[in-house]
């Protein structure tokens, strides 16, 4: 399976908030999980933000993809071993193994890694 290589090799995340240029940031990961990881911490920080008060902040699916969309720009370049080059993946892309992750996280309480499965 393609995405059991991208475990040993970085994982790009590019992120836009605006469409002003300077506001782009990157982070590298070890993996295609622990980016899919950023993008949930990302979204709950800015709850926590929204609602300093609330001790417990719950949200649904649909919230993080709305959050994921109010983006410029965002993308993971995920390495492709065959070329030695790059791929660049989008929100879809995102918002799709995102959910993956979060349902295998829901149903499966073993510690194994999300992608070892695939």
């Amino acid at each position: 399976n393609e995405y059991k290589s991208y475990l040993r090799m970085d994982v790009l995340l590019l992120i836009q908030p605006t469409h002003e240029t300077h506001a782009r940031t990157y982070s590298t990961h070890s993996s295609l999980t622990e980016a899919l990881i950023c993008v949930i911490r990302i979204f709950e920080e800015h709850l926590k933000h929204v609602y300093p008060k609330e001790r417990s902040i719950n949200y649904q699916i649909f919230q993080l993809n709305e959050y994921i969309d109010s983006f410029s720009d965002m993308v993971l370049m995920l390495p492709h071993e065959e070329n030695r080059c790059y791929k660049c993946y989008g929100k879809a892309f995102i918002k799709e193994k995102i959910y993956g992750y979060l349902c295998f996280v829901a149903v499966n309480k073993q510690g194994r890694r999300f992608w070892d499965n695939m």
